[in-house]
């Protein structure tokens, strides 16, 4: 790449296009210290149901990829309204800078700029109710800053589990690994979603791509059963010093449920009862924060600074909704 002299205007702001993905897997190294497979660029960016991903790029006058914003679709399913709808929204998945490119230009000229601005000409306008992303506090700086419209929710609502888990005596429900999603998925969604309010979609479509069809990493997904009928649902990963809790969706009509789950997941992988687990719920909707708080979760600030960022493309008036009824877990980002 050329010196600092280079202006923002000699680099080629464009899609993307077959055969980039060497470029964007040597700059995701470069960037974040860790390799990204090819199979798991593929199943981020291709392989989602509800759409292909979206990144915008720069280049430099001599081939050179200096910057990068990547997006794919999710659906959100609002019935907080008094016309329950379908909003499809963006999920800011990959912005990153080389070291060189980051000293080309300033403010509205840089390229996180100019890219970010072809990526909601191209992708966000007219498209997408909304965009978001879970960014620590260097990216929700440069939001406020220089993307007009930009918001800034909360702080990654971070709740830690360290007291022992006890199992609900007596209990019918029974828990079991899954390996496959049935039916059973989106007949809960569908149950359930209006005790939510507003959430992402997680029916069985999403989940398999989500949580079973990804390489590389291994999800536990544990259901609790009131005999052959799905009660809940939860998500969870090995993090070494900690479990992480992913992901849930549960009926409230049976409110043992997460009890009777999280206990047998502690005994079968947090090696004793007493392992530490992660997790990121707000406190919303009301009745599940009074169920995490009954488990014994205690809210903390989240260790990486990590926040909630959004931009409204359709309804300006997004921000008091989320506040109210806004649904999410740590598997709603790329982070889990």
């Amino acid at each position: 790449m050329r010196s600092r002299k280079e202006g923002a205007s000699d680099w080629l702001i464009r899609s993307f296009e077959d055969g980039d993905q060497t470029a964007i897997l040597e700059l995701f190294e470069t960037s974040f210290h860790h390799r990204r497979s090819l199979g798991d660029w593929e199943w981020k960016y291709l392989h989602n149901p509800t759409g292909k991903g979206a990144i915008s790029l720069a280049f430099s006058s001599d081939g050179k990829l200096g910057a990068h914003y990547g997006s794919y679709s999710s659906r959100f399913h609002e019935v907080a309204t008094p016309e329950p709808k379908i909003v499809l929204a963006s999920q800011i998945g990959d912005t990153m800078t080389s070291k060189p490119a980051r000293r080309v230009g300033i403010g509205d000229s840089s390229l996180l700029a100019r890219i970010t601005r072809h990526h909601f000409t191209h992708y966000c306008d007219g498209v997408v109710g909304f965009n978001y992303g879970f960014n620590t506090g260097k990216i929700q700086r440069y939001y406020k800053r220089s993307v007009p419209g930009s918001r800034f929710l909360e702080a990654a609502p971070y709740r830690v589990l360290t007291a022992p888990s006890r199992a609900v005596a007596d209990s019918p429900l029974r828990v079991i690994r899954i390996k496959e999603l049935d039916d059973r998925w989106d007949l809960l969604f569908s149950k359930v979603a209006n005790d939510y309010k507003f959430l992402a979609e997680r029916k069985r479509n999403s989940l398999q791509w989500r949580y079973f069809d990804r390489p590389d990493v291994d999800y536990l997904m544990y259901g609790v059963f009131d005999g052959t009928s799905l009660a809940g649902w939860s998500v969870f990963r090995d993090q070494g010093e900690s479990l992480s809790w992913g992901d849930a969706l549960f009926d409230r009509l049976f409110p043992d449920g997460p009890a009777t789950l999280l206990a047998h997941v502690r005994e079968q992988h947090a090696r004793g009862s007493e392992r530490k687990v992660e997790a990121w719920f707000p406190p919303r909707p009301q009745w599940w924060d009074q169920t995490l708080r009954e488990l014994g979760f205690q809210s903390q600030p989240e260790p990486q600074d990590l926040g909630l960022i959004f931009k409204p493309f359709v309804e300006q008036n997004l921000m008091h909704r989320f506040q109210e009824h806004l649904y999410y877990t740590k598997g709603d980002g790329d982070l889990f």
